[in-house]
């Protein structure tokens, strides 16, 4: 009776698992090769996106705030860079774009992005803009930052072109002349209790007459009177001859 050898059970696997690390690598190599013409399609089938965009391809996107002194406390990213409005931009869309997009760069995101803000901070969303984008908005006005401003704190871009300001956590408009002021509560109206009327006595009013002038007589001119002449009469002396004398 012939002898049949039996092989080892360790060898009888190894060709077994020589195939199946075969197969798994072919599985790998597939699924890299798959990975990498998906990525190179997305590559350039996606528009690309405008020079100095703020892009995050993640699927949470970070909205912090800050305080700025003579602003008050706004928006800003992850990073604390302050984020900004475009007062001529329709609700909804975004206009500015090519080179004030360089100096003015727009927060974008994925469409499927979750956005994480702080406690109380509501209104923001994504808004489609041009390029096939999709930016951040909040309460559908576009957002974006300044390429002044380098760390946290700042807002070099408030009123510039008077058409820049800082997006406030309160949703307000940080523009001076878009800030509704608070209404003055008017002051109540001061009653005061009435007195006895006051009996005002009138005034005797004498007239006096007008004083008489005495008119002036003037003095007659004085009368000249002739001179009176004086005559003298002499008596004539009595001259005797042999008369007796008394």
């Amino acid at each position: 009776m012939p002898t049949v050898e039996r092989m080892p059970k360790d060898e009888r696997r190894q060709p077994r698992l020589a195939g199946a690390t075969r197969g798994l690598g072919g599985l790998a190599a597939a699924a890299l090769t798959g990975a990498v013409l998906t990525g190179t399609t997305l590559v350039l089938a996606g528009p690309a996106a405008p020079a100095g965009a703020t892009s995050t391809h993640g699927q949470t996107i970070h909205i912090s705030t800050a305080k700025v002194p003579k602003v008050g406390t706004v928006l800003t990213t992850g990073t604390g860079l302050t984020l900004y409005g475009f007062s001529h931009d329709p609700a909804g869309s975004a206009t500015c774009t090519g080179a004030c997009a360089t100096l003015w760069p727009p927060l974008l995101a994925s469409k499927a992005a979750h956005i994480a803000a702080p406690k109380g901070v509501k209104g923001l969303s994504l808004i489609k803009v041009r390029g096939g984008h999709w930016q951040v908005a909040f309460h559908h006005a576009a957002l974006y930052r300044f390429e002044g401003d380098k760390k946290k704190g700042q807002a070099k871009g408030q009123g510039v072109a008077s058409a820049w300001y800082a997006v406030l956590k309160s949703g307000r408009s940080s523009a001076p002349s878009l800030v509704p002021a608070t209404p003055a509560t008017p002051a109540p109206p001061t009653t005061t209790a009435p007195g006895p009327p006051t009996t005002t006595q009138p005034h005797a009013v004498t007239t006096s007459p007008p004083a008489t002038q005495t008119p002036v007589t003037q003095a007659p001119p004085p009368t000249t009177q002739p001179p009176t002449t004086t005559t003298t009469t002499t008596a004539p002396s009595n001259t005797g001859s042999g008369g007796a004398g008394f």
